[in-house]
């Protein structure tokens, strides 16, 4: 099995589960309030570990309790943590959640994120061989994501890009990528094409491909996803399973096609067990602690594929 190597952030999330999201000047009361380790990195680092994948990350932490935590829990999941590095004077990156219903809304203080530079990547990728996998998210400055494809892709690593949060990427970056997987609005952003438009999946797939990337997962919610390459398109449903939170529900679809390609599976196999530990994750409240093992994954997928279809 090859190994999987992450670069990307770490944060706390602070979680608050709410009636409503307050209007301007209002304030209100909130039903439940806990802390929980978090940041796109650290969220897929842990989907891949919990998953028996060999996982090494790279990224930054600030010098306090925050940056400890998180750095504790990646290593008992046993996530190589050698290469986080701890910043003297940038604070630990943190994240505000409002979960209302089925809907969260999430901010972002990037905090030490934001450090990480080249040489942590080319520290973590000093032992790399081909075939092994590079992920990585836009959590951290975009010159650290250009820089560590571009890096993996001349060590002829696999790589992943999760283009989150939603910005715009030049054609430098895409050049470097394998396996680009975004989300609706990500994809708008990159492409500039309309959500709205009825041939809006076909049309981004082909812009990818276009820039280079051989495998494009277009992720869509409740309504699944839809794979391309240059030969083959597929539509894969979601689970439908009750929503408590959708946090890191994305981060674990991601870790889960990263484990498939380092077991030697194809991505469009690997797609159907990606929703399902993706829908297991939306029924859990939280963001690593609701990240499920391969024994839950499986028992999910036992006791609910008679619910979807595949087209």
């Amino acid at each position: 099995m090859h190994k999987i190597f992450i670069v990307g952030s770490l944060n706390m999330d602070m979680v608050f589960r709410i009636h409503s999201i307050p209007k301007k000047g209002e304030t209100v009361f909130g039903d439940e309030f806990f802390l929980n380790p978090g940041g796109k990195g650290a969220n897929q680092a842990i989907a891949c570990a919990r998953q028996g994948a060999e996982v090494l990350i790279a990224g930054t932490v600030g010098n306090d309790i925050f940056g400890e935590e998180l750095i504790n829990g990646l290593r008992k999941d046993g996530v190589n943590v050698d290469n986080i590095y701890r910043h003297s004077t940038t604070p630990t990156g943190t994240a505000l959640i409002l979960i209302t219903g089925d809907d969260n809304r999430i901010v972002v203080a990037p905090g030490a994120n934001f450090k990480t530079i080249s040489t942590q990547i080319d520290a973590i990728l000093t032992d790399a061989q081909p075939g092994d996998i590079y992920l990585t998210q836009m959590e951290i400055p975009y010159s650290a994501v250009s820089y560590g494809l571009a890096v993996a892709k001349a060590k002829k690593m696999y790589t992943i890009l999760n283009p989150a949060p939603a910005q715009a990427l030049d054609e430098m970056l895409l050049h470097d990528v394998d396996l680009i997987i975004p989300n609706e609005t990500e994809t708008e952003k990159i492409t500039s094409f309309s959500s709205k438009n009825p041939n809006f999946a076909l049309e981004a797939i082909a812009f990818f491909l276009n820039k280079g990337i051989k495998e494009i997962i277009l992720t869509l919610g409740q309504d699944g996803c839809i794979y391309g390459n240059k030969d083959t398109i597929k539509k894969v449903s979601a689970y439908p399973v009750k929503v408590v939170d959708t946090t890191a529900a994305g981060d674990t679809f991601v870790g889960s096609i990263a484990v498939a390609l380092a077991g030697g599976s194809k991505v469009i196999d690997a797609l159907s067990i990606a929703s399902a530990a993706a829908a297991f994750t939306i029924s859990r409240l939280g963001a690593q602690c609701s990240i499920p093992c391969s024994s839950e994954i499986c028992d999910f997928i036992n006791h609910n594929s008679h619910k979807r279809g595949e087209n």
